[in-house]
């Protein structure tokens, strides 16, 4: 049986990796940040921030022991020397800004996007949200929701907003899961081409990213039924565990909350946890992941659900509808030809062929013979 499909990240890999860090405030010392990621931006890593716009000191770990319980408000952008620390780093691609919530606060004993009063969700998310982007360069895209949870009514609004929502919701997680395996995106049986996209697929590429990014204080998501794994991250007993993951194809998200390095916001990281943290890193390094943020992985799936895709006879014509870089097609039990062949690195593999385009421009189209 010959297949054909768009492999689901760019140049070639199979996996993806994303490090996210939540509850950047006003409060956190551009230096907490420094200690933890300088050795991952040397590795080629980006950070994906979810940053507080404007935190509430209720009385909680993220917030120091000398504001804890105060209940006063803190901008981000209040703190000049992290707001310039941050968007130096944002233009040297070492970090990524995501909304995380608006306050942070519970309000009658909920997280503060579990309300249902629509007029305060949207005043809420549109303020916080302009908050960030009045203190960083790059229009905000990823919205990462507070305690990982959010009403029906927010998760419309959040999306209708168009972003990309990331949450920790069980049955659209199991819902969402089994959407992965729609790739590839085209199938040839017996010289019969059938396009396969799925409303699902769509939806997921469009609105949301929470299938991965269910989690839980100090947590690791990896695959499990379908090839998915979620495990609770203990950062001083990972090696075990991750000996065992298999090669799954998936995307993977390390969550970390800087604060909990530093053990009630004490100046030096704890070690252990740190060493930990990077022995982590280094498996993924041995499997070649694609070292991205939440905001690559968001656009990246929604240039993919954009790709037009026509088949005449043993001709596949590709069109993206904007610049794509990286786009990988494979080949199962056939062999491949682009029509530009200066633009596309091809590479025999078993059984098939693998298809890298350098860079495809928009409203362009691809031709690709099989045989």
């Amino acid at each position: 049986m010959k297949r054909i499909g768009i492999s689901p990240w760019p140049y070639g890999h199979t996996e993806a990796l994303v490090i996210r860090d939540d509850d950047i405030s006003y409060f956190t010392p551009p230096h907490t940040i420094e200690q933890i990621y300088y050795q991952a931006w040397r590795q080629g890593l980006g950070v994906s921030l979810g940053v507080i716009p404007n935190l509430r000191a209720i009385n909680s770990p993220i917030v120091p022991p000398s504001h804890r319980g105060r209940l006063s408000f803190h901008k981000l952008c209040d703190n000049e020397e992290l707001a310039s620390y941050l968007e130096q780093r944002t233009e040297q691609n070492c970090i990524d800004i995501a909304q995380h919530g608006y306050s942070h606060e519970m309000i009658k004993g909920a997280p503060e996007f579990c309300i249902t009063n629509t007029d305060d969700i949207l005043r809420r998310l549109r303020i916080g949200k302009r908050i960030l982007e009045k203190c960083f360069p790059k229009r905000i895209s990823v919205f990462i929701a507070p305690w990982n949870t959010v009403s029906k009514h927010a998760s419309r609004i959040i999306r209708k907003e168009g972003l990309a929502l990331c949450i920790k919701e069980e049955r659209s997680y199991r819902r969402l899961r089994s959407v992965i395996s729609a790739f590839p995106l085209i199938r040839v049986l017996t010289q019969r081409v059938l396009p396969q996209r799925s409303s699902l697929l769509e939806q997921r590429a469009r609105n949301t990213l929470d299938p991965y990014m269910r989690s839980t204080y100090n947590s690791l998501v990896f695959d499990n039924k379908e090839k998915r794994m979620y495990i609770y991250y203990d950062p001083l007993r990972t090696r075990d565990v991750l000996s065992r993951i298999p090669e799954t194809g998936a995307l993977f998200c390390i969550l970390n909350h800087y604060w909990d390095y530093y053990e009630d916001w004490q100046d030096e990281a704890n070690k252990k946890m740190l060493n930990a943290f990077y022995s982590v890193l280094d498996f993924f390094n041995k499997r070649q992941v694609w070292k991205t943020t939440l905001s690559q992985a968001v656009s990246w799936m929604r240039k993919l659900d954009m790709i037009e895709i026509k088949v005449r006879k043993r001709e596949i014509a590709f069109r993206p509808t904007t610049l794509l870089q990286g786009l990988t097609i494979r080949g199962e039990n056939c062999t491949l030809v682009p029509s530009s062949k200066a633009n596309a690195e091809v590479k025999d593999e078993k059984g098939g062929t693998l298809i890298i385009y350098k860079e495809l421009e928009a409203n362009k189209t691809e031709i690709i013979s099989f045989t």
